[in-house]
């Protein structure tokens, strides 16, 4: 298949290139140039996602089966891609968010529905609302065939924003890390796993509209903790008020997951995350050590 990438110059959208380019497809992918490299036997395209002359210029009048949209933050980037790709790409994957739900813990695909939320184009929206937006022009507006795939906390050696390597670095450094609900449990992915669902939604199954995408198995965030402080030997200090640096990225006000059923109708089998953490914790742990 002909594919084409936005946003596959560093983390799991890397890792959606090289997985695809190992399973046969012609990857092309569209790079400021700024981010990393794109892995080797892709081909790379040139230009700002910002800039939608740019990115016209840059795609030419190729046709594709597969677009993947790592990218896409908000209503008005939407449209600039359903302008430029609706009549010439045979499916369009989304790369949504768990953020685009409304509070309480158990969401299917249901639970928030982009077809009855109030659409306004822009660009200035918070990362949540930017998302549901984007949803919403997607599903209202857009004539793409769009799936949209929401992902939760993504986690792995590679993750450049170190949000899980945040709490084994503080707890070996002894500093607090405040969570609002420390008993409250989320749902996690690996960036190779969501590199993988994301490769068999555009190109395995032909299935459009919304999906969950999460590794089975519930995090409770005292017991991720408890876990951190026996591989580190030091025991966590738990924050009674927040302050500038020490809010965990994961400090959610309840519980926080997704139930995935549908997709594992289709066909995926997801891991769980219960049996891998422990793997990747020891993974980062050994790697701020070597650091020191």
């Amino acid at each position: 298949m002909k594919l084409l990438v936005l946003g596959g110059s560093r983390f799991f959208g890397k890792l959606l290139v090289e997985k695809a380019l190992r399973a046969g497809h012609d990857v092309s992918v569209v790079t400021r140039g700024q981010s990393g490299n794109i892995p080797k036997g892709a081909k790379a395209l040139k230009a700002d996602r910002s800039d939608p002359q740019a990115l016209k210029n840059a795609l030419g009048n190729t046709e594709w089966d597969v677009v993947f949209d790592q990218i896409c933050f908000n209503s008005s980037e939407a449209a600039a891609a359903d302008a430029l790709l609706k009549d010439r790409t045979g499916r369009y994957v989304f790369t949504s968010s768990m953020s685009v739900f409304p509070k309480g813990p158990a969401r299917n695909e249901d639970s928030f529905n982009p077809k009855l939320h109030a659409l306004s184009i822009g660009s200035t929206f918070e990362y949540a609302e930017g998302k549901r937006q984007a949803e919403a022009y997607l599903f209202q507006q857009s004539k793409l065939p769009a799936v949209s795939v929401r992902i939760p906390f993504v986690v792995g050696m590679d993750d450049y924003t170190r949000r899980l390597h945040f709490h084994v670095e503080r707890t070996l450094k002894g500093l607090p890390i405040y969570f609002p609900v420390p008993n409250a449990r989320i749902c996690l992915i690996q960036s190779d796993e969501a590199a993988d669902f994301l490769l068999w939604a555009g190109t395995e199954i032909h299935e459009s509209g919304l999906l969950n995408a999460a590794a089975d198995g519930l995090i409770a965030l005292n017991e991720m903790m408890d876990y951190i402080g026996d591989l580190t030997g030091k025991l966590p200090v738990l924050a009674i008020e927040k302050s500038a640096d020490n809010h965990s990225p994961y400090g959610v006000p309840s519980d926080i997951f997704m139930i995935t059923e549908k997709a594992r109708k289709l066909g995926y089998r997801f891991s769980n995350s219960k049996v891998w953490l422990p793997e990747l914790l020891k993974q980062i742990h050994a790697e701020l050590l070597s650091a020191d």
